[in-house]
């Protein structure tokens, strides 16, 4: 869980693999650094160093895992204030792609469909972003919880648009479903905490916020036992 350390041990990997590494070691270091930045909520710090790595691994033939990274830098993109829009959707139809081409698994297809619909949410085309999720939604419920749970979310987010507050609270319903079998895990929690937000903006409270509650707990955060013996 520290993720501080954890960046600065891939700089010094950074250091040492320009130093002596090969070019598929430098590449390593540079995604594992990006990814430890991305983790601490630092897109901005995260993005230059992925760019690197994409151009080291770009040079040799991983098509799969270059297809990945530009999936990595789409989502990387949509985090950043504001958004890039125009780079993370040239990243992410790149990846797609590359996934396919590469007979990548439908978990990284789909949550590259649900980081592109979230992109074509943003740019008023909701017929294509419900598309995308509905077909992400579809294809890892069974498989890959998390993947899913953001999928719904979106279709969630696409309802509220409609003015369809009874769709939205369904499909928010269906993530929450999803997300409560995960553990802890990062992904998990920033889902959480989107939908905390989104399911209070519907005026469901209570529901809000055990979505907080549960965006902790999924980072590892608890609380002291003393207070929980209080409540």
């Amino acid at each position: 869980g520290d993720s501080g350390h954890a960046v600065r041990l891939a700089m010094t990997a950074i250091e040492r693999a320009e130093a002596t590494g090969s070019a598929a070691a430098k590449a390593a270091a540079y995604w594992n650094a990006s990814a430890f930045e991305a983790q601490r909520g630092h897109a901005s710090a995260a993005i230059p160093l992925a760019e690197r790595a994409l151009a080291l691994i770009a040079a040799g033939e991983d098509r799969r895992n270059l297809a990945r990274l530009h999936a990595e830098l789409g989502i990387m993109q949509l985090c950043l204030d504001p958004p890039d829009l125009t780079e993370a959707q040239a990243h992410l139809e790149t990846a797609r792609r590359r996934l396919v081409a590469s007979s990548a698994s439908v978990t990284d297809i789909a949550n590259c469909d649900v980081a592109l619909a979230r992109v074509r949410l943003a740019v008023g085309a909701e017929s294509e972003a419900q598309r995308l999720a509905t077909d992400a939604l579809e294809a890892t419920r069974d498989s890959a919880p998390t993947t899913a749970a953001g999928a719904a979310s979106v279709l969630g987010q696409i309802a509220v648009r409609r003015g369809d507050r009874a769709g939205a609270g369904e499909c928010y319903s269906t993530a929450v479903g999803l997300l409560s079998g995960v553990g802890q895990d990062r992904a998990a929690a920033q889902l959480w905490l989107e939908l905390g937000a989104e399911l209070e903006a519907l005026g469901d409270t209570e529901t809000a916020l055990d979505s907080y509650r549960r965006a902790a707990v999924a980072t590892g955060l608890q609380l002291p036992a003393a207070l929980q013996l209080s409540h």
